[in-house]
């Protein structure tokens, strides 16, 4: 008969157990029932209490020489990885070592109901057992294995390029009559990257009176059939852009009767494009005016939404002319922040300067983060009436240079932008334009959310301060009264801190009083939202392949219709002896008479 030895040290730590064991043995057939269960429970106490370095069997000799012992495993642990690597006869051998000829009674160890060994006839239906879970085990399954993680190297996605117009208006009308001849000139800069192919473009221009009448050029080019009066979509420009820097330009002027001429912040340009470029967001705080050309003074109100909390503000100007003003617009009111000479063309408003001019005005920088205001700059005393003058101009390298911790990390990310188109409108005002409109959108889940952002065909023609409402999902963001009026509801954006945008079905509502409208044909919705360009270590795996391949899955689920992978870079790793590497498995010691 095969013997079996243990260490000193084992043989103390387990002397009760053997005790209990040995004088069980003897015991009568008339024993007790629950004595057969204290047997298995002993039985079970030995093999995941005793440790495979304090064996010294001669049978497991031959096996740590071959390699498959593991001295740090229980006996317990040793079997089940032995079954579990396929190695069924080890597994039988090294249990029978240990339960082999204890007692009278039948007894035999079972792994998620596999038999491993018993020592009788197959057991009946009335039996007394003791488990114990195995971590990190499994039938089939190595006790190593491999996980992986991924990242696209070049990717191809489908994106969306929106230019949004400013606010910008300058006379054409003469103080007290007719047409002054003045021309009013916008040039919006156009981005598009380098390696982009373009697929499609528009242009939908809204003058800053009904009747003003204007005319387009891409690139300088007359884009045919932009000699229009009050607004025009223009269509399958594509050929009209190209890769890198491009400009647009409209050329405002007099039409039957309005007193400006220039863009009422509605207009915007749409480029869809393919990229390799990943990231095209921009967030580095600095904000360009676009280029204007008059002949009579220049009115520009800067549209601004910040995605983050703002710490400092400065503002730079570079125009021809005599003045320049700055004001900061805020929840419907406009506070000047001060006039300054332009020195050489320029003026300079340092943080210091905005800052205290808006505190003094009840605005902080918390108020402005995450919503929509407006800087406003007139070159020269503004008048929407006046005579032919000097020449003017706004330049396109002026800017507003803003300070801001982002709500979220771009880095690494590809940034989205998806159109909304409009989902519902009603209580029609005049002609095309509505007094309640709504968006509807899903979020997918693997996505992360910046922001939702509108740009709005808006018609003021009853002044009377009609009510206006934003909700987002049932959310009020906005509301007039008791907030002030906003005259040039041209923007609104908002991201989510409090459940205003969520993974699922979103909404975003406008409702107005009478005398206020929105014309859903003409406005422009849209969400931008990031989806990660990478992911991490996932599940375990038995072969490098099959860990690598589930990773390269993971990252085209993340990436989903939005963007391909054309090149996907791995790393994967080999891991063993981790508890929770596969499983966990049930090991049942059975005793039966």
């Amino acid at each position: 008969m095969r013997g079996i030895f243990f260490s000193l040290d084992a043989l103390i730590a387990i002397a009760i157990v053997i005790m209990t064991i040995t004088a069980v043995k003897y015991i009568s057939t008339s024993m007790p029932s629950e004595n057969m269960h204290d047997f298995s429970n002993d039985i079970m106490e030995v093999l995941s209490n005793t440790q495979m370095k304090d064996v010294t069997d001669p049978y497991v000799e031959t096996l740590r020489l071959s390699g498959l012992i593991n001295d740090n495993d229980t006996v317990l642990e040793q079997i089940g990885e032995l079954w579990s690597e396929g190695y069924d006869d080890e597994a039988q051998n090294l249990t029978k070592i240990f339960i082999d000829n204890l007692t009278r009674y039948n007894v035999g160890l079972w792994i998620n109901d596999e038999e491993i060994y018993e020592t009788g006839n197959s057991p009946p239906s009335t039996l007394f057992t003791s488990s114990r879970i195995i971590s990190g085990i499994q039938k089939g399954y190595p006790k190593n294995g491999f996980v992986a993680r991924a990242w696209a190297t070049n990717i191809e996605k489908n994106n969306t390029l929106i230019v949004k117009g400013d606010y910008i208006t300058s006379s054409v009308k003469r103080p007290f009559w007719g047409n002054n001849q003045n021309k009013i000139n916008i040039t919006y800069d156009v981005y598009i990257p380098d390696d982009a192919i373009i697929n499609d473009a528009y242009w939908f221009i809204e003058a800053a009176w009904t009747d003003s009448k204007f005319k387009a050029y891409i690139n300088g080019v007359y884009v045919t059939g932009s000699d229009a009066s009050g607004s025009k979509l223009l269509t399958n420009l594509g050929s009209y852009f190209h890769p890198g820097h491009n400009n647009a330009t409209i050329i405002g002027r007099y039409g039957s009767g309005g007193d400006e001429a220039g863009d009422d912040g509605a207009s915007h340009i749409v480029v869809n494009y393919t990229t390799n470029n990943p990231s095209t967001f921009q967030n580095n705080g600095y904000i360009y005016f676009s280029n204007v050309k008059s002949n009579c003074s220049i009115q520009y109100k800067k549209p601004i939404f910040i995605n983050g909390d703002i710490y400092s503000i400065d503002v730079n100007i570079s125009a021809v002319g005599t003045n320049a003003y700055l004001y900061v617009e805020y929840d419907g009111d406009k506070y000047l922040i001060s006039e300054k000479a332009l020195t050489d063309g320029h003026a300079y408003w340092n943080n210091s300067e905005i800052e205290n001019a808006m505190n003094s005005n009840g605005i902080t920088y918390q108020n402005i983060s995450n919503f929509y205001f407006w800087f406003d700059v007139y070159i020269d005393d503004y008048s929407s009436r006046e005579n032919l003058g000097a020449g003017r101009e706004l330049k396109n390298s002026s800017y507003i240079h803003i300070n801001y911790k982002s709500y979220e990390d771009v880095y690494g990310m590809i940034d989205i932008n998806h159109i909304v188109p409009i989902y519902q409108y009603a209580d029609n005002d005049v002609g095309d334009f509505y007094r309640y409109l709504s968006w509807k959108f899903d979020l997918p889940n693997q996505t992360i959310p910046l922001y939702v952002d509108s740009q709005l065909a808006w018609l003021y023609h009853v002044y009377t301060n009609p009510s206006q409402t934003v909700k987002a999902n049932s959310i009020t963001l906005y509301e007039h009264p008791p907030k002030n009026f906003i005259k040039e509801f041209a923007r609104f954006g908002y991201s989510n801190r409090s459940g205003e945008i969520e993974y699922g079905s979103n909404t975003y509502e406008l409702i107005f009083g009478n005398g206020y409208s929105v014309n859903p044909f003409n406005s422009l919705t849209y969400y931008t939202f990031l989806i990660p360009s990478q992911v991490g270590y996932g599940n375990t795996f038995s072969t490098e392949e099959d860990a690598v391949d589930d990773a390269k899955k993971r990252l085209t689920d993340i990436l989903g219709t939005f963007a391909l992978a054309e090149s996907i870079h791995t790393n994967s790793m080999g891991v063993s002896n981790v508890p929770t590497l596969w499983g966990p498995s049930v090991a049942e010691v059975r005793v039966w008479e």
